[in-house]
């Protein structure tokens, strides 16, 4: 059975488990949205631990390493834990090898997301999951600020870190998301410039000369008058597709491939998403089949992963369709 709550609820539902044994638990390969969300939830949550059952991304690590943080993390859910968070992820495959437990165990779940909803459902799950936000982050700041729950300038950093880094450098971005990071910055005296370069790309230059390269080899066409660029990166997916956006598409659709995996990114120009009403994050989702994994994302930045590595074709033509269904009159 899924319940889901609004704001108040969510904090109603922090408040009153303050003290329970939590785990707190997200996506394959967390991100910084992730592990800022769990950092400030563990200081208010004194019973909790975060979970990282596979990885965190290298750049996650050397950010935790420059703030005194460690780097490592229970794998499993355990039997002592009474409720599992689920932060910034919305449905169980994307959780990698926690999937089979999440989808059967019979504790709670809360989950707290801010991508397109799926139907993940479990025997007792409670969701606050909405898309007004552009990061976990901001809705967990959210939360202990209108609780009142005091905030280490270190937990409040990592929170900041978690909300610029998943609005892509603020393109993804709600008056909100200006909002918290204005209060952040205040309450913890940082400097945004310098936060910014600690979570920036540090690419080498042969790496740039990959991405040159990836971009300048990708096929390029123009559906309903914007430009999509698309192909195989020789670098991670997503890094190929942000600077793809920045040197002039107005969407970009690359692939990476892995011994036994495949993994898409896509990104889009805001501009583009307002005046066609598309959502990359339920076209992921919804194309995802093709290469046998899962999808999802965000309006405007969103990917796809699985094993099913001879099914890119298909995936890119039914990417192409999805955007002609939109753009195309």
């Amino acid at each position: 059975m899924q319940k889901k709550v609004d704001m108040s609820g969510l904090r109603e539902k922090l408040e009153g488990n303050r003290n329970t044994r939590i785990a707190m638990v997200s996506h394959s390969i967390g991100d910084a949205d992730f592990i800022g969300s769990a950092i400030a939830l563990s200081e208010y949550m004194p019973n909790s631990k975060i979970v990282v059952q596979d990885k965190l991304s290298a750049k996650v690590e050397g950010i935790l390493k420059d703030n005194g943080f460690p780097t490592s993390f229970q794998k499993e859910i355990g039997r002592d834990s009474d409720l599992i968070i689920m932060l910034d992820v919305n449905d169980f495959e994307g959780c990698g090898p926690l999937a089979p437990e999440l989808s059967q165990t019979k504790k709670e779940i809360l989950v707290i997301d801010h991508h397109f909803p799926k139907a993940a459902s479990g025997q007792n799950m409670v969701v606050f999951d909405d898309e007004r936000y552009s990061s976990t982050s901001n809705i967990i700041y959210r939360a202990l600020k209108e609780i009142g729950a005091p905030l280490s300038p270190q937990a409040a950093k990592m929170l900041l870190i978690g909300i610029i880094s998943d609005s892509a450098e603020l393109i993804n971005s709600t008056p909100g998301t200006f909002r918290d990071i204005s209060e952040i910055l205040e309450m913890t005296g940082a400097d945004y410039a310098a936060i910014s370069d600690e979570i920036s790309y540090d690419i080498k230059p042969k790496e740039r000369i990959g991405i040159i390269d990836s971009i300048c080899s990708s096929q390029k066409e123009v559906i309903g008058g914007e430009l999509l660029v698309h192909g195989e990166s020789k670098l991670p997916a997503h890094m190929t597709a942000d600077f793809a956006i920045k040197a002039g598409a107005d969407i970009a659709l690359f692939y990476s491939l892995y011994k036994k995996e495949i993994s898409f990114s896509a990104r889009m120009r805001s501009s583009v998403e307002k005046k066609y009403g598309i959502h990359l994050g339920k076209i992921m989702g919804e194309i995802s089949g093709a290469i046998e994994g899962n999808g999802g994302g965000h309006s405007c930045a969103a990917g796809s992963y699985g094993p099913g590595q001879e099914g890119y074709k298909d995936f890119i033509s039914e990417f192409r369709g999805q955007l002609a269904k939109k753009m195309i009159l």
